[in-house]
């Protein structure tokens, strides 16, 4: 059965000045993160990843890290876009030369486990704010051990094409409000279905 909750709204940004984006991008996901973490009932976690976007020298081609499970196991893997391609890690690229992870995957990232939540969230906001792009969806809950029905969900990404957006599905108003707020006070552009949230959360 699906979760009543199946309402969104869709906030994005666009400028010229990647760092500001980024700035953007990192600041809600400590918003959103500081909202769920707190939660007095609530089983919070991410999927998703990012991508570098630094000079072809800077970066251990092809050799990311993937966070996963509630135990906050870290994998350093190996990557191609070719699928059939086996890539080995380059450890000596990661490690030795201190190079930036060409990824980091966020596989149910703090799913149980609500520190690793705070921890994988704090990792994507500095990803985020250091250069990568690519996008989390994170999840407020997992209602009758189904991970995907949730009243609350937000994907937060910034892509290459100078654009961060939030989506949120909402539910909680204490769980989604302050992101909200923010994506209004900084300017974003907002799709159709705000006044319908607002209608229905609306105090006397």
């Amino acid at each position: 059965m699906r979760h009543i909750f199946e309402h969104a709204v869709l906030f994005s940004r666009r400028s010229d000045d990647h760092q500001q984006l980024a700035i953007l991008g990192s600041r809600a996901i400590v918003i959103l993160a500081a909202l769920w973490r707190g939660a007095r009932q609530g089983n919070p976690w991410i999927d998703g990843g990012f991508t570098a976007s630094f000079k072809p020298e800077e970066i251990a081609t092809k050799t990311g890290y993937v966070l996963s499970g509630i135990s906050g196991r870290v994998e350093i893997v190996g990557r191609s876009e070719n699928r059939e391609e086996k890539v080995r890690a380059d450890l000596v690229a990661l490690c030795g030369r201190n190079k930036r992870p060409a990824f980091v995957l966020f596989d149910e990232v703090g799913y149980g486990n609500s520190q690793f939540f705070g921890e994988g969230m704090a990792l994507a906001a500095e990803l985020v704010s250091s250069g990568y792009y690519g996008a989390i969806r994170c999840y407020s809950n997992c209602i009758g051990n189904e991970k995907y029905e949730n009243p609350e969900r937000c994907v937060i990404g910034l892509d290459e094409d100078r654009l961060v957006s939030i989506r949120i599905h909402w539910g909680d108003e204490l769980l989604i409000g302050p992101l909200l707020d923010f994506c209004r006070a900084e300017g974003f552009t907002e799709t159709e279905g705000w006044e319908e949230w607002e209608k229905m959360h609306k105090t006397a």
